[in-house]
């Protein structure tokens, strides 16, 4: 047990240092690409959507050879390859730049597929979801960090800080991966190698006889997946619709977007690890899914209502509203979301069930800012009056899906999820 601590320890000191690297490169990577390397910004977003859909097809398949390889091997690979292609940013031409970028998404999909089969090897199943949610909250705050000083070098403009940044990542992905493969000597199975015996703590229960091997043909985790994707818009209203709002709104004051970002973030690494202890079951999460949902839903209504105003007293009501409401739906719907992977997965399938169901992520952030930019513009109020209506009913479908899922392992179970049976 105690060797197990040390290898939670180890991966989450790992992932927080790369997250502190990461928030350098999402503070400087378009703007690098725009004023340094004098990309269009037509360049610059197309590429990002072609990474977008890079990780989209690469991220499912890398989370199938996490299933099959060592993830303390494969996961140091994938980050070191990231580390290479960020320190090359710098000195290559623009266009095998841009082709880096969408290297650098895949590999970070792939990354994450492989740390969620890792956890699910190492960690026993009644500790994953809050493991999970102490990972997030490390990471966020490193991120924040990150993000802090990405706005230094931003506020300098000198190119070598741009290098300097990129490097600095590079540095904090080499270092993440050192971390994590020199977690294996505290694994369970290089523990019960070491002492002779192939006994020990079984952390996932074995596979159902109907477990499907293949996420893609399951139905219902595909469906779950579409619905992961509807719910995940949520990352984009403050980091899109909430900036396309204030440019267009005569009455909107700027800095709202700076203290809306600031108080999410805050509120994440505070209230994560609390959120993620209640959701214990797939009962626990499909119910806090719903409430996701709701939240999420309820959030978006603060577009319509602020622009029906000219108060500013009121805009920043709303406005906290609408924070206090993204925070609550993100912790709640996180937690879920790793429970119901780690919960209804198989086995020895978990890399290939995330990787699939993080794709998610990556449709969101292809339709979202198109979605959000054509809502600002000229969707008006009814438009966001759908969407919230979506959001809501998205987060009450991950009850009978994972109903649906639940069968699989065991088709005798008909009993409703209220019931607490996983």
């Amino acid at each position: 047990m105690r060797g197990r601590g040390k290898l939670q320890r180890n991966v989450a000191v790992g992932l927080s240092i790369l997250s502190f690297g990461t928030g350098i490169s999402t503070s400087l990577l378009l703007i690098y690409l725009v004023q340094v390397r004098s990309a269009s910004p037509f360049a610059a977003a197309t590429t990002m959507s072609v990474a977008a859909i890079c990780g989209i097809v690469v991220g499912p398949v890398l989370g199938r050879q996490a299933d099959r390889l060592d993830p303390f091997r494969l996961y140091p690979l994938l980050v070191g390859t990231m580390a290479v292609a960020t320190a090359l940013l710098v000195v290559v031409p623009l266009p095998v730049a841009l082709s880096l970028v969408c290297l650098l998404t895949a590999c970070g999909r792939g990354s994450a597929a492989t740390l969620h089969a890792l956890i699910g090897r190492e960690v026993p199943l009644e500790q994953r979801v809050t493991y999970r949610a102490v990972l997030k909250s490390w990471a966020n705050a490193a991120t924040v960090g990150g993000v802090g000083v990405g706005g230094l070098i931003l506020a300098s403009g000198r190119p070598v800080a741009f290098y300097a940044g990129f490097v600095g990542e590079a540095i904090t992905l080499v270092v993440a991966g050192l971390l994590v493969a020199a977690a294996k000597r505290h694994s369970e199975q290089t523990l019960r190698a070491a002492c002779g015996t192939g006994a020990g703590t079984q952390t996932t229960p074995d596979p159902a006889p109907g477990a499907i091997a293949n996420p893609l043909r399951n139905r219902p985790f595909v469906l779950l997946t579409l619905v992961n994707a509807v719910l995940m818009t949520y990352v984009s209203v403050i980091a899109v619709a909430l900036p396309l709002q204030v440019t267009t709104s005569p009455t909107m004051p700027i800095w709202i977007v700076s203290v809306a970002m600031v108080s999410h973030a805050v509120g994440v690494i505070i209230f994560q690890i609390s959120a993620a202890r209640r959701v214990r079951t797939i009962a626990d999460a499909a119910r806090y899914s719903r409430r996701a949902g709701l939240c999420f839903g309820g959030a978006v209504l603060f577009f319509p209502l602020a622009s029906r105003t000219t108060s500013l007293a009121l805009i920043v009501v709303l406005a906290a509203v609408m924070a206090v409401l993204l925070v609550a739906g993100e912790v709640w719907y996180a937690a879920s979301a790793w429970e119901l992977v780690y919960g209804l997965a198989p086995r020895h399938h978990l890399g290939a069930y995330q990787g699939v169901h993080s794709t998610g992520l990556d449709l969101s952030m292809i339709v979202a800012p198109i979605l959000f930019a054509w809502m600002v513009g000229s969707g008006g109020g009814s438009a966001w009056y759908a969407l919230a209506a979506a959001l809501a009913v998205a987060g009450a479908a991950v009850r009978p899906l994972a109903t649906a899922m639940r069968r699989q392992h065991d088709p005798a179970a008909i009993a409703p999820l209220g019931s607490g049976r996983r």
